[in-house]
């Protein structure tokens, strides 16, 4: 306890300390995501190589593994695409983009379903495509599916 401190002002600041250290946390993993999943060629580093019809079986399967594995990746590719449209420093591949406000958690999560759904339907279609890298039949699902007008 510090010298003069009351116990309760002693459970406030321990509470404000790990408070602090959980938005430290959750900024660093925020920051770590991003770095790892929106390369400048709009694919996950972490699973650069991994084939489509692997990452597929993510995008179909039920809880975490969808939502973290086939979500954040699509999540990292719509924004790597949203930031060369936005700083104009490469290829636009296609016109499905995030919503600008990060806040709206249900919007992201609406465009990230529909890219979901749009890239397994597109692998089925393609099935050249699926001992390709995921990263290439995204582009190409998501650029057959949302072509950007001319």
């Amino acid at each position: 306890m510090l010298p003069g401190a009351t116990t309760h002002q002693c459970r406030i600041t321990a509470t404000e300390q790990m408070l602090r250290s959980a938005l430290d946390f959750a900024r660093t993993g925020i920051c770590l995501a991003l770095v790892v999943l929106a390369s400048p060629t709009g694919t996950a580093l972490a699973d650069e190589q991994q084939s489509a019809s692997r990452f597929a079986s993510h995008c179909l399967a039920d809880g975490d593994r969808r939502e973290i594995t086939c979500g954040a990746y699509l999540f990292g590719h719509l924004l790597g695409n949203q930031q060369r449209k936005q700083e104009k420093v490469g290829p636009v591949t296609h016109c499905l983009l995030p919503p600008p406000d990060a806040a709206s958690l249900a919007l992201n999560e609406a465009v990230i379903n529909v890219a979901r759904i749009a890239f397994v339907e597109w692998l089925v279609q393609h099935p050249e495509y699926r001992a390709r890298p995921a990263g290439e039949a995204v582009r190409m699902a998501l650029l057959e599916n949302f072509p950007c007008p001319s």
